[in-house]
């Protein structure tokens, strides 16, 4: 779209309607700080459930060498394995919020963490036992800035999203951060 930005420049009508809705996306105001909003969840859901699993499992090594949180913290065989692939030293680090939302679903975790990341969202039928659906849409949304673009940019919905993501999780994840100190 940047030749279209210069002829749009000289000649103010220039384009279609996708390119202006591009154009409009492109100059919101709300862009850094969804940008900032996003990227800081996905840091604290990260920091947050890495903390947790310390705190019921420990870090000590076990046998295998493995701290005793991821050994024993995380039986996902697949998460376990993508993040060796990647990188031996800061496992953790290596997972992403799909692999967490596994974590947290587990049996033996679910009781520590059902308090922060339990969120009904409002479209969501009442009577369920995880209300998790809203970290898949999370996982897509923090796609933006994770592999951003001059096409890939948020529009209403996702500015929405981030409004009830601040106004549902983030204080949940204050409390239960200020816990764990």
């Amino acid at each position: 779209y940047n030749l279209c930005e210069l002829m749009q420049s000289k000649y103010s009508d220039f384009g279609t309607e996708d390119f202006r809705e591009y154009i409009k996306r492109k100059k919101d105001t709300r862009l850094t700080k969804a940008h900032n909003d996003v990227i800081s969840i996905n840091t604290r859901i990260m920091d947050y459930v890495l903390a947790k699993l310390i705190e019921i499992y420990g870090d000590k090594p076990i046998a295998s060498g493995e701290p005793s949180y991821w050994a024993l913290g995380i039986e996902n065989k697949n998460a376990k394995a993508k993040a060796y692939q990647k990188m031996r030293k800061a496992m953790f680090a290596y997972l992403d919020i799909l692999d967490l939302v596994k974590i947290i679903r587990q049996k033996e975790n679910w009781k520590h963490f059902e308090g922060v990341f339990n969120i009904q969202m409002p479209t969501e039928k009442k009577g369920k036992t995880y209300y998790l659906d809203w970290l898949d849409d999370f996982n897509e949304l923090r796609r933006i800035p994770a592999h951003s673009s001059s096409m890939r940019l948020y529009d209403d919905e996702h500015y929405e999203f981030i409004g009830w993501l601040n106004d549902n999780l983030v204080p949940r994840l204050d409390t239960a951060e200020k816990a764990l100190k």
